[in-house]
């Protein structure tokens, strides 16, 4: 049996700015940078989660719920990859990245992260990655060049 739980978060529509162009040698300001997206802002965006468990009875139950995304920055990215040994980095991402709430203001801890069930941490992480690849290295000199 399969019961289906849905809880969503309201969302506003926010008109699209027309992209920003910048010429090929053109200088980069501060304003640009800002609105070509080159610096987070710490807000989470609307994702949706579906996470099917089974319950102390043996049932299958599916929950669908829209957690809050948001895109890490260069902090937290060293945060996450400058770890002790024994440390778990998964459930950082989730600290860093996943909140919570109708507002998404509500962030997990890292003790609570490192307690998720791991069915709910695969959906959770897999919103997560979608904002928030893996740093590449990028060798001495490349940066810039594709």
């Amino acid at each position: 049996m399969t019961t289906a739980k849905k809880t969503t978060a309201s969302k506003t529509t926010a008109k699209k700015a027309a992209p920003v162009k910048i010429e090929a040698g053109q200088a980069l300001d501060l304003v640009k940078l800002n609105q070509i997206g080159g610096l987070v802002t710490g807000k989470a965006t609307p994702r949706p989660v579906k996470w099917t468990t089974v319950d102390d009875d043996g049932n299958e139950v599916t929950y669908e719920f829209t957690v809050g995304v948001v895109k890490m920055g260069l902090a937290a990215n060293e945060r996450l990859w400058g770890m002790p040994e024994g440390e778990s980095r998964m459930a950082m991402i989730i600290h860093e990245a996943i909140r919570l709430g109708d507002d998404f203001k509500q962030r997990i801890t890292y003790e609570d992260a490192c307690r998720l069930n791991l069915g709910l941490f695969n959906a959770l992480f897999a919103e997560s990655t979608k904002l928030n690849p893996k740093p590449t290295e990028v060798a001495e000199g490349e940066q810039g060049k594709e």
